[in-house]
């Protein structure tokens, strides 16, 4: 144990199910602001020892109380939750509640927290609210709309809600960590390689402005974008990995995902696909980039065509593949983690929102979702995606202003403290499809943001 390392005794009563609150424990023990400087235990009381007694009265020590909520086998459905905000240093943290409070509380005062923040980070974490939703709030039969998830009603999934509460708990033990800016992670989809792989292709690409966006006009430019292309005059709309795939260094990592399969109309994988594959890869691969796989719309919940597509991709790439997000980011919480685990998944990037930007789990950092049914975290590791362009461009109505000034705004809010990860899809770039053109100077200023912050860092550090 390092010298500066401070040992946490947590005294709990027999009520508390102690699977999960180790769970937190340890999730906040293995937190990167956390790390080699503080331990939990539950076992017998050292000489150095900080008390905090959760849930139980103690004399000369910190007290939290327990609702009993979340940390018991006979959790019920709450009709409804609410956030309560509590002030702590010069900001604001926030619990989760059955019951609305009135003004701004404190977090920490005479020696007692204001909430149970052990149940709050599980409430979080574990999407245990997507897990008992009502069937009035999911979405095609298969999850919650996002307007009913918590954060988004409350208006707080623009900040890592958990991230604050690990750095408040960590004062009120007396440990300041030092300010860690931001780290990011560069991710893409390749939902589809090219754009017009056909006559067909083309002339889908012609006739879909024309139904859906009833415009005659953006039908006839299509079809002159998809002549000149055709004749060698232009480069495919989707053809954007010059720049979108960067060679840089300074990401935390850098992921492409890789179609490999699919059976419904939102799996665009075919032959075209497969010929075109290796040509990216190897681009991908020259430019740093690991290989990850993007199971199919319908793989999520299908084991044989997931164990398919990973067998597909291993096999293209000759060596093992250990990332992976779903598309369409569906994922079922009583059937996909349990298939990532069983074949050895080592981090998904799925959770996330596809309509919005930010915190979907409270974190932008790596943790481990919760088991229920054997009481215990799962093996595989969950990275948050926090912005994906099509959810931004989705919430701002294809206004590319609006984008640029969300996107600066979003970053600027999250310097410190967290992880960001970015999702950008090759064919988010498509020049056809109005103001779109304006998204690479958009994507490239968004690098050297990010740059900026690891220069930025490497010189603090």
């Amino acid at each position: 144990m390092g010298e500066n390392k401070i040992c946490i005794r947590v005294k709990f009563s027999e009520e508390i199910l102690s699977q999960r609150l180790n769970y937190v424990l340890n999730f906040i023990e293995n937190h990167p602001l956390c790390i080699n400087r503080l331990t939990f235990h539950t076992g017998v009381e050292a000489q150095n020892d900080i008390v905090l007694n959760y849930g139980c009265q103690g004399s000369d020590s910190i007290f939290m109380p327990a609702n009993l909520f979340l940390f018991t086998d006979k959790v019920k459905t709450p009709v409804k939750l609410y956030t309560n905000k509590y002030l702590w240093k010069d900001g604001v943290i926030y619990d989760i509640s059955e019951v609305l409070n009135d003004g701004l509380n404190n977090f920490f005062e005479n020696s007692q927290v204001g909430f149970d923040v052990f149940e709050t980070i599980f409430f979080h974490l574990s999407r245990i609210e997507e897990i008992w939703m009502e069937n009035s709030c999911k979405e095609s039969g298969y999850w919650m709309r996002e307007d009913d998830l918590l954060l988004i009603r409350e208006n707080i999934y623009d900040v890592p809600v958990v991230d604050h509460l690990v750095v408040a708990l960590m004062q009120v033990m007396g440990i300041y960590p030092q300010e860690k800016l931001t780290e990011f992670v560069l991710t893409h989809d390749i939902d589809k390689i090219y754009k017009y792989n056909s006559i067909v292709d083309g002339m889908k690409a012609d006739i879909w402005p024309v139904i859906f966006r009833k415009s005659l006009i953006d039908g006839f430019k299509n079809l002159y974008y998809f002549v000149k292309v055709w004749l060698g005059r232009l480069k495919d709309p989707y053809d954007s990995f010059h720049f979108l795939l960067n060679k840089e260094n300074f990401w935390k990592e850098k992921i492409i995902f890789f179609m490999a399969g699919g059976k419904s109309n939102f799996d665009l994988f075919d032959k075209f696909y497969q010929r075109d594959f290796h040509e990216i890869l190897e681009i991908a691969n020259y430019n740093g980039y690991i290989t990850g796989l993007h199971p199919s719309y319908y793989s999520g919940s299908d084991e044989t065509m997931f164990l398919k597509e990973i067998e597909f991709l291993e096999g293209h790439c000759g060596h093992e593949v250990v990332h992976s997000r779903q598309h369409w980011l569906r994922f079922f919480h009583n059937i996909t983690p349990s298939m990532l685990e069983k074949y050895d998944i080592k981090t998904d990037h799925t959770l996330g929102y596809a309509r919005n930007i930010g915190f979907r789990c409270g974190t932008g950092f790596e943790f481990n979702l919760y088991h229920f049914e054997d009481e215990r975290p799962y093996v595989f590791k969950s990275r948050p995606l926090i912005i994906m362009d099509s959810a931004l461009i989705h919430y701002c109505r294809e206004d590319m202003d609006r984008f640029s000034q969300i996107l600066e705004d979003f970053l600027s809010k999250n310097l410190s403290n967290t992880c960001i990860t970015f999702n950008f899809h090759n064919s988010t770039f498509d020049y056809t499809l109005g103001e779109r053109k304006k998204i690479e100077k958009i994507y490239l200023k968004m690098i050297d943001k990010v740059k900026e912050q690891f220069l930025l860092t490497n010189k603090i550090a």
